[in-house]
């Protein structure tokens, strides 16, 4: 079964170059994902400054411009794995970085047909 992991980061400075090895840990664990077939794609996202909300009100388009002041923790980026069951996308999402510093969602794709 397919899971979208979300990483929700809390904000941080994109000029802030002291990752602490953050980025060789998401690499790391997206080539063993790949290596063992559970990888299906993912990517890091932009910081919230680069963002939009958008939402219809009384049929008209209302456009909120990043950053988003009352967010405490950002979606950061996401995998997407191929797994047997939620337990093994739980205990993958135990293993992305994001669970350290914010919190990862799991959730189960909804497959058509």
């Amino acid at each position: 079964m397919k899971y979208m992991l979300m990483f929700c980061d809390r904000p941080h400075d994109d000029r802030d170059d002291s990752d602490d090895g953050l980025v060789a840990k998401y690499v790391a664990l997206q080539e063993e994902a790949e290596r063992n077939g559970t990888f299906v794609t993912g990517a890091p996202l932009q910081g919230a400054d680069s963002g939009a909300r958008v939402r219809i009100a009384e049929g008209e388009t209302v456009v909120i411009d990043g950053p988003f002041a009352e967010a405490t923790d950002l979606l950061s980026g996401f995998f997407i794995i191929d797994v047997p069951s939620r337990d093994d996308a739980i205990a993958f999402a135990a293993r992305v970085p994001a669970a350290e510093r914010g919190v990862v969602e799991v959730r189960p794709i909804w497959e058509h047909g």
